[in-house]
């Protein structure tokens, strides 16, 4: 049967809220017959094991020093699997979570979806007052919050290297902690 790889990156505050995104997950999974589910959990800080059901795999990230959100590019890369979808607590679904594992991203690194805030780099540079990055004004912007990640793609494309370089743009800004600007510096013309 195959595995669909699901993983969050929290801390205590969020376990709450990640153990409610798993529930939905489960409610409205539907396809049992040919998929079972993978709960993967990282937290920043020692997670309470008590909350968990006993099929969340909990671990303690390796890189518990660095911002939550920044943590994401490293946890990738450290992952063994080839393929996942990356929530973030609050994330609930209401439909089968299959139709997402089964989405084609295609020759992409990622499959997201355009943000609903800022959908373009230009409204995203207006909102937080970092860029311009010059010529991305226009271009679609998308949200960190689910992520269809082909990891062997982004593995071979070394785009943990590449996030990390493009933080530096914007590392003196009050958003240095953010990590959608660089995902989306990195991965703009590489996204389903």
């Amino acid at each position: 049967m195959k595995i669909i790889n699901i993983c969050y990156i929290i801390n205590q505050k969020y376990l709450p809220l990640t153990l409610t995104s798993i529930d939905y997950i489960r409610r409205f999974f539907k396809a049992s017959d040919r998929y079972k589910l993978r709960f993967i959990v990282f937290g920043v800080d020692k997670l309470s094991h008590k909350d968990a059901a006993p099929d969340i795999e909990l671990f303690d990230s390796p890189f518990g020093d660095m911002p939550i959100c920044h943590q994401r590019a490293r946890i990738f890369e450290i992952l063994d699997v080839d393929k996942f979808i990356f929530l973030d607590s609050d994330t609930v679904f209401t439909t089968c979570i299959s139709k997402l594992w089964e989405k084609n991203i295609e020759d992409n690194v990622i499959g997201a979806v355009q943000h609903y805030y800022f959908p373009t780099f230009g409204d995203m540079e207006k909102l937080y007052g970092i860029g311009p990055f010059l010529g991305f004004g226009a271009r679609k912007f998308f949200n960190c919050g689910v992520l269809l990640v082909d990891l062997k793609k982004w593995r071979s494309q070394n785009i943990t290297a590449k996030y990390f370089r493009q933080i530096k743009t914007y590392e003196d800004s009050l958003h240095k902690n953010k990590d959608e600007p660089a995902m989306n510096l990195v991965l703009w013309d590489n996204w389903k």
